[in-house]
Order: C-alpha cells, then structure tokens, then sequence
C-alpha cells in the first residue's frame, strides 16, 4: 500500500501527530476536500486546501459508508 507524506498536523479532536496517509485503494493522492479518519482516535477528517486535516464541517462527510467502515475498524483495534 502507498503511503502518501502529507504536512505535519495535529489531529483536532485528540491532538496526535498525523504526516501520512494510506488512500483507500491504488496509488491515490490526498486532494483539497477529500475526507480521511484518525488512526488514532478514529475521527473524521477533511484535507483542507494545505492538505492539512481538519474537522469536518455539517454534512461534509455523512453517508460515506467506506469512511464508517474505517472508523469502525480503528476503533477496534485493541490498544493497551
């Protein structure tokens, strides 16, 4: 899987460092809008025009059944 450098940002809900992001499938690039998820806290995501994450403004990213499918898989990763 290609791993794609992206800026240095803190995640706005739990405050983790986050420089990389997997694309869902093939050798896709993150772009302005697209939507992205934590890997820490399993939040939601958005590149903004910087390609830095931010929270999702109302609507942005709702019935992404992919996006809920992620967050789910995140959230069950057991993290002691």
């Amino acid at each position: 899987m290609k791993v794609a450098l992206v800026p240095k940002c803190r995640c706005p809900y739990c405050d983790t460092l986050l420089d990389a992001a997997s694309p869902a499938k093939g050798d896709a690039v993150p772009e302005p809008g697209d939507a992205s998820v934590c890997i820490k806290c399993a939040s939601p995501l958005v590149f903004d025009k910087d390609l830095r994450l931010r929270k999702p403004l109302p609507g942005e990213v709702s019935n992404s059944p992919a996006l809920d499918v992620v967050m789910r898989v995140i959230r069950s990763i057991d993290r002691r």
